[in-house]
């Protein structure tokens, strides 16, 4: 139980930091605090965290903003959550060391289901330092202390908790000018934690399978030009990269999950169109997006949906524009830059993003060509890597490429004369 003392102190004015101004989002106003609403905000953020010290989850479900209540009760009373200990379950003891209100622009986009409260300015932020207990210890919570986002929302009824995220020392930069939705760049993850449509989690699947399965549910029945499905697929791969490693539902107890991803115990496809995403699934396993080098290189929020396009630089790809746009000829590649480039849906701007090949590393040690361009390949997937127009050098009787070596097609005729 929390102290009183610390009840008293908590909901202090001392601990009430004032924002900075916020970042500009369209789908996010400002929000709007009078007041008289700052010791309730604290007062229902402390009743969250005094409800999991308590292990109350009954009053915990009750804590979260009314239309999220049936998903969370959900998640914390199904028997096989409750006995492996998911997510927030494992905690058994939690208080409260301090908080403070912190910028809107930690309100992420991400959380689809908050997108209401944002539009009216009805949310506010606060950066809440706990020192917890917890057994078993997951990958989400473990014992001693740590700092989360609490993103809670008002209605009529007042405030409530939205959601709960981690918050890394690294997004101390957000106020410099790094966003906090950005992760640091790592290898392609192998398994991933997800919660399907009908609220059921699927702990540390193949992360490979996992994308097959959204593909095939999202775009795969839909008879897609190839490049359109590439392109699909690699907005849904990193989505799912950039959430299992900044683990913005770690109070829920999963990486990611429905509504952002469409993830079923089945497949909404037949077995020929399902052979079809797998192997462009296969296709697409080297590759990588993430955002400019003057922005880090960072791993994030890829958003995209099965709706009318929002437009270049939006941030967010529609399905049925990729696919107009490759029936128009654009390639994959050209699709994301589209969709992605000095993009904002959940971050200032991620610039120009880079679009790369993990195993670089791997290059073949010597060329492969045609008539026109030479290009490494690489040795563990065979893609293509850096291909090149040849840079040919003229001999006597004869053209030879100074990179890869490749000797230049010669006429017959040319060949004649010059016997001549």
């Amino acid at each position: 139980m929390i102290a009183a003392t610390l009840l008293c102190a908590a909901i202090s004015p001392a601990y009430a930091a004032t924002p900075q101004p916020s970042r500009a989002n369209p789908g996010r106003a400002p929000s709007i605090t009078t007041p008289d609403d700052v010791p309730k905000q604290k007062a229902a953020v402390l009743s969250y965290w005094n409800a999991i010290d308590e292990n109350d989850w009954a009053r915990w479900v009750r804590c979260y903003a009314p239309p999220l209540r049936a998903e969370y009760e959900s998640f914390a009373f199904n028997p096989t959550n409750q006995e492996e200990g998911m997510g927030v379950l494992a905690i058994k003891s939690a208080q409260v060391i301090s908080m403070e209100r912190v910028d809107d622009m930690y309100a992420l986009m991400f959380y689809k289901d908050l997108h209401t409260y944002y539009s009216s300015g009805s949310y506010a932020c606060y950066l809440v330092e706990i020192n917890t207990f917890v057994k078993p210890e997951n990958d989400y919570f473990s014992t001693g202390k740590s700092k989360h986002i609490c993103i809670i929302v008002k209605d009529d009824a007042g405030w409530h908790m939205g959601t709960i995220y981690a918050y890394s020392t690294e997004y101390e930069n957000a106020l410099r000018g790094v966003t906090n939705d950005f992760v640091d760049f790592i290898t392609q993850p192998t398994t991933i934690t997800i919660k399907d449509k009908k609220g059921v989690i699927h702990k540390n699947i193949s992360f490979t399978e996992a994308i097959v399965n959204i593909t095939c549910n999202e775009i795969g029945a839909m008879g897609y030009k190839t490049d359109a499905v590439y392109a699909n697929i690699m907005a849904i791969k990193m989505l799912c990269w950039w959430a299992k490693v900044a683990k913005f539902q770690e109070g829920d107890g999963y990486d990611i999950g429905y509504p952002n991803v469409t993830y079923l115990d089945h497949f909404n496809t037949n077995a020929s169109q399902t052979k079809t995403i797998r192997s462009a699934v296969d296709v697409m396993k080297p590759y990588y997006m993430v955002s400019s080098s003057q922005t880090g290189s960072k791993l994030f929020d890829s958003d995209y949906d099965g709706y009318a396009s929002k437009g270049k630089g939006s941030g967010t790809l529609s399905q049925p524009e990729s696919q107009k746009m490759a029936l128009n000829g654009k390639t994959w590649q050209e699709i994301l830059h589209y969709f992605y480039d000095n993009s904002a849906f959940n971050n200032p701007n991620v610039g120009i993003v880079k679009i790369g090949h993990e195993c670089k590393f791997a290059k073949a040690s010597s060329y492969s060509s045609n008539s026109t361009q030479h290009w490494l390949a690489c040795k563990i997937c065979g893609a293509k890597i850096t291909v090149v127009n040849h840079t040919w050098v003229q001999y006597t009787g004869y053209a030879k490429c100074s990179v890869c070596g490749r000797l230049k097609e010669v006429a017959a005729s040319s060949i004649m004369n010059y016997l001549k």
